[in-house]
């Protein structure tokens, strides 16, 4: 044992109440840097799990784009997995909100495995192409009440605006503040069908994260069976 050794022992020995103190105050010390790591993390893991039920784990996102856009997304090895949400096209429903006078039809196809959050509520995820799975707000929201296993006709279509198709994230409105005061004026849009479908509603899903507030439609969800260049892909 070396003088430092002594010197320090005796030093613990004859100021008993410091060391005490000492001791305490390091057991103490280290309770509150374990207490804070702890929970910075699992408040990290909060935050992750709370963003992954709410959206999906999907890392990244492409918004609105063509087919060319996803053929080389989806082609790319160092993507390992990828849903994606295509277009199918709008319906008049009749719908009491003003704002969201719409169906969108949307396909969603790949890897449904929580990349993007659906929940559904009752009834269940479509299984063959001609099911729909209806949001919950469609009623709450727009008036419009459907049960599982009604039929329902709709006469799908665009949106058109001075020539140019547009889209979920297009609001039929514009908001704006003049002197002060807020005011709307809607847009000179044309809706123009192109096909009619029968689906069959086999359940509801709550409103998806993928569906701003803003949006023209209230999202509907159907299988599809293939892909086309005459529409626009979400792809996560």
């Amino acid at each position: 044992m070396n003088i430092f050794n002594r010197v320090t022992i005796q030093s613990l020995r004859k100021n008993k109440t410091r060391t005490i103190v000492t001791i305490i105050g390091i057991i103490l010390s280290t309770a509150l840097i374990c207490a804070v790591t702890t929970a910075g993390f699992s408040f990290i893991n909060y935050a992750i799990n709370y963003i992954t039920d709410q959206s999906g784990k999907w890392h990244g996102h492409f918004i609105e784009t063509d087919y060319d856009s996803f053929s080389k997304v989806t082609a790319d090895k160092k993507i390992s997995e990828y849903a994606v949400l295509k277009e199918i096209g709008y319906a008049e429903i009749g719908s009491k909100n003003k704002y969201k006078p719409y169906l969108y039809v949307t396909a969603l196809t790949g890897s449904t495995d929580n990349i993007v959050s659906v929940k559904v509520t009752s009834g269940k995820y479509p299984e063959t192409n001609d099911e729909i799975l209806l949001p919950e707000h469609l009623a709450e929201n727009g008036g419009i009440t459907h049960n599982i296993g009604d039929r329902i006709e709709l006469e799908i279509g665009d949106r058109m605006c001075d020539g140019k198709k547009i889209h979920q994230r297009t609001p039929i409105y514009e908001g704006r503040y003049i002197e002060g005061q807020y005011s709307e004026k809607f847009l000179d849009e044309e809706f123009i069908p192109k096909i009619t479908r029968t689906y069959t509603v086999s359940g509801f899903y709550e409103r998806p994260d993928f569906e701003d507030y803003s949006a023209s439609g209230y999202s509907a969800i159907v299988l599809d069976d293939g892909y086309d260049d005459d529409t626009i892909y979400d792809i996560y």
